[in-house]
């Protein structure tokens, strides 16, 4: 199986941290389209929006927990109500600085959620998650 994704979503309330990440998601053989919205609200308004206008969902969302507005486990709870099929096809993998171990578990409680990870996205943490992604 090919590990590239055709496209993903970066949720984070800083900027920078979507600026570079996105930087670094380009420099890999992965990804197609990369797109970035800054809390969980804008993420699911965007989701929304795709399957409204019946366009391809992002295969990936890299998720962060402390966000304004909507926090990434409120996003994981609204994403629960989308249609089977596209909880089925949009994973997501939690992306933040937080190395409380709750958090993790937390995450591990969503079966959409695939992977926890820790801040920043690197090029050795990239290629761990395209060997976690060719196991799907």
């Amino acid at each position: 199986m090919d590990p590239r994704l055709y496209s993903i979503l970066l949720v984070d309330d800083d900027p920078a941290d979507n600026f570079y990440h996105k930087i670094i998601l380009e420099e890999s053989e992965y990804v197609g389209s990369i797109q970035s919205v800054l809390n969980g609200q804008e993420a699911f308004s965007y989701l929304n929006n795709l399957i409204q206008a019946e366009q391809i969902l992002p295969d990936l969302i890299f998720l962060d927990i402390n966000m304004p507005k909507m926090n990434g486990f409120d996003f994981l709870d609204e994403f629960q109500t989308l249609p089977a099929s596209i909880l089925d096809n949009c994973k997501i993998v939690m992306l933040s600085s937080s190395i409380h171990p709750a958090d993790v578990e937390k995450a591990q409680k969503y079966p959409e959620c695939i992977k926890y990870m820790n801040k920043p996205l690197s090029r050795a943490s990239l290629g761990n998650l395209a060997d976690f992604i060719q196991q799907l």
